[in-house]
């Protein structure tokens, strides 16, 4: 009998380790980190392109943001834009405890490439980038592009 009480109470910590994590990888929350797990970031690296960003994405707010990586496909949401000057960054647990769910370049394109894969791809100015609760977006200039290329990680 001890022997089945103690194997129940270990399923049932594997569920909730399993709900845990399920969760904290899950789609990316409005506004802030949660008690535990990770959060969006992006990092404006480019030396003079504003970025926007957004902390409440499909979750309300008064603009729309049109993504063109939404689970099932490109899709016009409600998000709460932000603008980030060059050589700023935003969100992540460690630096001020805020997810980015999503950005862009509204006044210029981009090329984003996901985890080091060796295929990026372009898009207009002002199209979403959704990102993870585990990303962190980088932008930069690189010499070999004319607009900004975003590396995300995580």
């Amino acid at each position: 009998m001890r022997l089945r009480k103690k194997t129940t109470g270990t399923a049932a910590a594997m569920v909730m380790a399993v709900g845990a994590v399920a969760f904290a990888s899950g789609p990316a929350s409005a506004g802030g980190c949660g008690p535990v797990g990770p959060c969006g970031r992006v990092d404006n690296n480019t030396a003079s392109d504003t970025m926007s960003y957004t902390l409440k994405l499909d979750t309300g707010g008064d603009h729309r943001c049109n993504v063109w990586n939404f689970p099932g496909g490109q899709r016009t949401v409600s998000c709460q834009q932000q603008g980030l000057n060059p050589g700023k960054g935003v969100g992540g647990r460690l630096h001020d405890g805020k997810d980015v769910d999503a950005f862009t370049f509204p006044n210029t394109g981009y090329h984003v490439t996901f985890n080091g894969g060796i295929t990026q791809s372009y898009h207009e100015r002002g199209m979403w980038t959704k990102i993870s609760n585990t990303a962190t977006a980088v932008c930069k200039d690189v010499s070999s592009f004319q607009t900004p290329y975003c590396e995300v990680m995580g």
